[in-house]
Order: C-alpha cells, then sequence, then structure tokens
C-alpha cells in the first residue's frame, strides 16, 4: 500500500499478527505518514493539503462503490506515488488558501487514514473499506474547501459606484428630520460595509443587485428629500438592508467553507436569500405608495442557537412608548444626539451625558432614541433606573443586563458572551460590576469589533436614580475610564440629574461628551406641547398657551401638571 515493489524483487509475505499481539513500530513512508508527523507548523500542512485538494473533482457524497472498487496493494502504491510526485510539483495556486481555510475538520480525516496505513504497514490489518472510505471522504473535504474558495464572488464597479454616490448623497441632505436621519445613518453604514468587503460568498451575492437597487431608487428624485408620512417605512427599509449586510458579512467571514456547504445549509441560504429580496421589492412598494405594514425575514442563522438564560437580568427596564417625545418637539436636540452618533471621527467621544434639572425632558429624550434605534434594529440596550426601584440593587445587574441585551441582537456578541460565563459560571449572576463590564462587555465587544454593522446605541436613563452615590462608584469609576477600550460604532447616553459623583467622573472625561438641559431653549417645544395637549379645551387661545409655557421656565414636567390641572 504504501510503496510500490520494484520489478523482479521478491519480498516475503507480510506476516498476520495475532489479536493482542504488539505490533511492530510503524514505517513512516506514507504520504500522509510524512504529512502530519513531520515537524511542520499546521500551517505549512494546510499548504500542503491545499496543494492536494487543488485539481481534486470529486463529487461531495463519493464513496466506494463497484465501479470504484478498493485498489489492491501494488495498485494503491502506484497511486500513492504519483500523488506525492504531484504534490511536489504542483503549483500552489488557490489551494494554499483552501488549506488555511479548512482548519482542523480535514486533520481528523487524514489521521483516520494515517491509523489505518500504520496498522496496515505493521501487518495488523489488511487494506479494507474502511480506509478507503476515510481517503474518499478527506480528498472530498478539500475539494470541497477549494470549490468554496472559487466561489467567491468579486463586488462589481457599478454597485460600489452606487454605494459610495449613496454615502455622499445622504450626506449632504439637510432636511432630514432626526427620525429619518437614524434610518439614512444606518443605510450609510450598510453600504460602507459593503464596500470594504473585497469579495463575498457566491451563495448570497445575488443580494447585491437587489441592495443597488434600493440604494438607486432612495436617490431617485425627491425620495429622501420628502419622508414626511414616510419615516415608518424608511426605518423598516434601512432595518432590512442593516440586516442584509449583517447577513452577507457574517456568511462571507465565515471560517470554515465545509460549515457553510454541509447539513442543507446552502438551501436555507437560499431560502433567506430569497426572502432578503423580496421583503426589500414589498419595503420599495410601501415607500411608493405610502403604505406600511410590518414585514418579517426568517434569517438562517450560521451558528448554533446559543443560549445565554440564567444571567442577572433586570426586568421592566426598557423603553415606553408613552414617555417618549411628542411628534415634531426637541428635534434639535434630538438631531444634536444624532449627529454624535454617527460621528465617523475614529476619536469622537464613546459617551454622551445629558444632564438637567428634574422636569427639563431627559427621561423623553432617552426614550425616544431608544425607541428609534430599537426600530432599525441596532439598540444595544436601554437601561431606565427608577428612584421607587432602588430597593431591588438594579445596579447590581446594569452590565449583565446590558450584555444580555446585546447578545440577543447580535449572535456574534452572543457567541462571545456564552464563551465567557462557559469558561466562568459565576458570571451569570456576579454583583461584580468590574468583572460584569470586563468579561461581559468589554472584552466580548473587542472580540467581535468590525463585524457589526451599523451602530449599536446603548441607553442608560436616571444615573443618579440607581442609589446612593457609593452604590454606584464603580459604575461611574467604568463610565468614567474604561469606556474608552469600546470600538467606534458603540455608544453610550446616559441622563442624570447634575449630582456632584456624577460631575466630577464624567464632567472631565476626554471619552465623554457633556450637554446641560439647563442652557437649551425650550420653549417653542413647550408651546407645541401645550397647544396639543389642551387642543380641545373651550376658551384657551394662543396667548394663554404662551403664558403658560413662560410659566413652565423650560420644565416639560411642570407644563405637563399645568395642562393636566387646566383639562
Amino acid at each position: 500500500l504504501l510503496r510500490p515493489r520494484k520489478a523482479g524483487t521478491k519480498q516475503p509475505p507480510e506476516p498476520r499478527m495475532m489479536q493482542g499481539s504488539p505490533q511492530p513500530p510503524a514505517k513512516e513512508t506514507s504520504m500522509f505518514s510524512r504529512l502530519f508527523k513531520s515537524k511542520r507548523s499546521k500551517a505549512e500542512r494546510n499548504r500542503q493539503l491545499g496543494r492536494l485538494g487543488a485539481d481534486i473533482t470529486l463529487p461531495a457524497d463519493a464513496t466506494p462503490s463497484a465501479s470504484n472498487r478498493p485498489m489492491n496493494q501494488e495498485e494503491q502504491g502506484k497511486a500513492n506515488e504519483e500523488e506525492v510526485i504531484q504534490v511536489e510539483q504542483e503549483p500552489i495556486h488557490d489551494a494554499e488558501e483552501a488549506g488555511e481555510q479548512l482548519g482542523n475538520v480535514e486533520a481528523l480525516a487524514f489521521a483516520r487514514i494515517v491509523q489505518n496505513e500504520h496498522n496496515v504497514a505493521g501487518g495488523a490489518v489488511a487494506p479494507n473499506d474502511d480506509v478507503m472510505q476515510a481517503r474518499w471522504a478527506a480528498k472530498s473535504a478539500v475539494s470541497q474547501a477549494h470549490d468554496a474558495l472559487k466561489n467567491m464572488h468579486h463586488i462589481n464597479g457599478k454597485c460600489i459606484k452606487v454605494l459610495k454616490t449613496f454615502n455622499s448623497f445622504a450626506g449632504a441632505i439637510a432636511t432630514l428630520n432626526p427620525y429619518a436621519h437614524v434610518a439614512v445613518g444606518l443605510l450609510t453604514s450598510a453600504s460602507q460595509f459593503i464596500i470594504d468587503q473585497e469579495s463575498i460568498d457566491g451563495s448570497v451575492a445575488s443580494l447585491l443587485p437587489k441592495i443597488q437597487n434600493v440604494y438607486e431608487f432612495l436617490m431617485d428624485g425627491d425620495t429622501l428629500i420628502n419622508t414626511t408620512g414616510r419615516e415608518d417605512t424608511l426605518a423598516q427599509i434601512s432595518q432590512v438592508v442593516g440586516d442584509c449586510t449583517q447577513f452577507i458579512v457574517d456568511f462571507s467571514k465565515a471560517k470554515n467553507p465545509l460549515m457553510r456547504l454541509g447539513k442543507n445549509l446552502l438551501s436555507k441560504v437560499q431560502s433567506t436569500v430569497d426572502e432578503y429580496n423580496k421583503a426589500l421589492d414589498d419595503l420599495m412598494q410601501q415607500y411608493r405608495d405610502r403604505a406600511l405594514h410590518t414585514i418579517d425575514v426568517n434569517v438562517t442563522r450560521l451558528t448554533e442557537e446559543l443560549k445565554i438564560d440564567g444571567m442577572s437580568y433586570a426586568v421592566g427596564v426598557g423603553p415606553i412608548t408613552t414617555k417618549k417625545c411628542l411628534d415634531g418637539t426637541r428635534t434639535k436636540i434630538l438631531g444634536e444626539i444624532i449627529r454624535w452618533i454617527y460621528d465617523e471621527d475614529a476619536n469622537a467621544p464613546r459617551i454622551l451625558w445629558l444632564y438637567g434639572q428634574a422636569g427639563k425632558g431627559k427621561t423623553a429624550i432617552a426614550h425616544t432614541i431608544a425607541l428609534w434605534f430599537k426600530e432599525v434594529g441596532r439598540l444595544g440596550s436601554c437601561f431606565c433606573f427608577s428612584r421607587d426601584r432602588q430597593e431591588e440593587h438594579l445596579e447590581q445587574k446594569l452590565f449583565t443586563t446590558i450584555a444580555r441585551d446585546m447578545g440577543i441582537h447580535h449572535p456574534a456578541l452572543r457567541r462571545a458572551v456564552v464563551d465567557a460565563i462557559t469558561a466562568d459560571d459565576s458570571l451569570k449572576t456576579t454583583p461584580d460590576v468590574m468583572q460584569q463590564w470586563k468579561k461581559l462587555i468589554s472584552e466580548p465587544v473587542s472580540k467581535v469589533a468590525g463585524e457589526v454593522v451599523g451602530k449599536v446605541v446603548i441607553v442608560i436613563d436616571a444615573l443618579d436614580e440607581s442609589g446612593k452615590p457609593l452604590s454606584r462608584r464603580h459604575i461611574l469609576s467604568i463610565l468614567g475610564s474604561m469606556a474608552t477600550s469600546l470600538p467606534p460604532n458603540f455608544h453610550f447616553l446616559l441622563t442624570s440629574r447634575p449630582s456632584p459623583d456624577i460631575q466630577r467622573a464624567l464632567l472631565k472625561a476626554c471619552h465623554v461628551r457633556s450637554i446641560s438641559l439647563d442652557d437649551v431653549h425650550a420653549e417653542e417645544d413647550i408651546c407645541l406641547y401645550v397647544r396639543r395637549e389642551l387642543d380641545e379645551v373651550e376658551d384657551i387661545g394662543e396667548a394663554d398657551i404662551k403664558r403658560i409655557a413662560i410659566k413652565a421656565g423650560g420644565l416639560f414636567e411642570w407644563a405637563r401638571l399645568a395642562s393636566e390641572f387646566i383639562r
């Protein structure tokens, strides 16, 4: 099996070993033995395996049959010798990359061959179907990996040109309201991600023409100039495009092409591609018709479903629709926050601290931002403290809650979080916020940096209501010094009253931007709010509304209570 016999040379018959008898040492003369027993690095072995698979064209399910019976020892020896020569003479071509991408998958199959060859060499067993089955399986594995590399699809220049044009076009639009700006910002981030991809897997390449059509549609005429009444549909379009881009990135970055070819995954991927294409067609038509319907896409996951249940989790701390800003109000401050989030400067602050006295509307702004980014699928987490829940010590669940929320929305982050709690199960329930931050936020986020499409926004509202200053001391230490390690697409929006301990931690931090609502003029917004609240009340004129707004002194809470009393 290992070497062809020379013509005319007689060799004694190979001894048959009795069961349980000691086996002589194996002769490491075969190609696979030399490959795996030599002092080579894994990368070198993979390159050699890649060369072997360069010209193999076996089907994925190839197995020995009557038409391809196992060869006898002499035939097999000649075949092995020819393969060794081929390995040594063939150019690397793209198969070197195939060897690198194969990882450890082929090592198992080839190791089985090596063991069988050792047994045969020592005379322990005769060549059998198991040896041939393993050999065919290993060859097929290398062939599939090589074919997967050939399937990489280079993005055409026209698509890239359209995406770049959109990015320039979107940046020049000055009439967008803040809500539409959220959607357009995600579309810009998604297009840049595709531009940065040199190539994508051919299995998902059919999404590119549809994505190109969407961006061309949005640049046509006044599609983006006139978004009134279409904001929700635009948000859906941006969410589907963002999710579609994330799907492309995840699939193309899968390290092992064999995983993409196994377990009928390709048929499921094609089904997902078809759903994305249909969803984008339907949404573009909705935008034209000014209609609104919720569209869901069943996405094929490239990794196994990973559960992160059992982690300490604060219930009932998320955004509430009834607490958001009244439509048309606070547009200046909301627009300023959106521009900060989409600032592409790598040195831009990762944290924005919005502070002011009670009643200034901090909570309404926080809930509005959280709900807007939730609608486009880019809210990492929203954690709202409340004074009447201080006895629950919610501050001890802050970062475990944020980690779990981010893991639910981002599969790559979920894998990193699961790895952390698998290594240390105590992280699920630890009250140690320093460990929570390091093991469940900072390290997982660093591992997936560059793999998450778009911005990830984390909102923490009413930090001053978390408890006594001593209870949030470590949280402020983290936000004031350690948050600099976050990737540039992760942003924290904090709101609170200007408590002395919070001011000391955040006001002078270089990575924290501070905005005081006490300095923001809000009389016009309060007029609009009171006008809508008292719209059905008789004998209330415009002069009365202005008088109420002036007396409110910039406090939305005062205006709300006054309007409620008048009604």
